[in-house]
């Protein structure tokens, strides 16, 4: 309940509904709406709206320490799952990212025929003989020279000076 507080509501339209069923829910009602005050406080989290509807209806009910640390650790429970579930999104959102932009530069540099194999090689399924022969042929001597630390040198060098063109 206390996330639902979060945001306005029509306080008097939740009474007038409520007292269609029994009292003890308007008392809950009340009830919650002081936990809720009291976790946003704690929380940091603004609750001059809860505050201001405790105000101007004079709510006033008591509120047991057990009563009050149960609604607090399961909302402590719930924001820490809320976050680790946003965490596990944006984990995941840049690693579909990451494979996207490895999936870019791969196809800048290799033929869709030379990403299979290689796709094989990296997923450990066997080659043929026909692949196996066109890798040592045609991947591996451009493997090496992405893996020569003089050459990436050389490349950031060359993506590092300011292209002119001939006049």
């Amino acid at each position: 309940m206390p996330l639902l507080f979060r945001y306005r509501f029509n306080y008097k339209d939740v009474i007038n509904k409520l007292m269609k069923f029994n009292s003890k829910l308007i008392k809950d009602f009340k009830k919650i709406i002081i936990i809720s005050s009291r976790i946003f406080e704690l929380e940091g989290i603004d609750n001059r709206y809860l505050k201001g509807i405790i105000k101007e209806n004079k709510i006033e009910e008591k509120i047991r320490k057990e009563e009050f640390q149960y609604y607090y650790d399961s909302f402590k429970e719930f924001t820490k799952k809320k976050t680790e579930e946003n965490e596990s999104y944006l984990k995941e959102q840049i690693n579909i990212r990451g494979k996207l932009n490895i999936n870019k530069a791969l196809s800048n540099i290799f033929s869709p025929g030379k990403l299979r194999i290689m796709d094989k090689i990296f997923n450990h399924k066997p080659l043929t003989n026909t692949e196996l022969k066109y890798y040592y042929r045609a991947i591996k001597p451009l493997n090496l020279s992405i893996l020569n630390e003089d050459m990436q040198k050389y490349v950031r060098i060359i993506e590092s000076i300011k292209k002119v063109g001939i006049k």
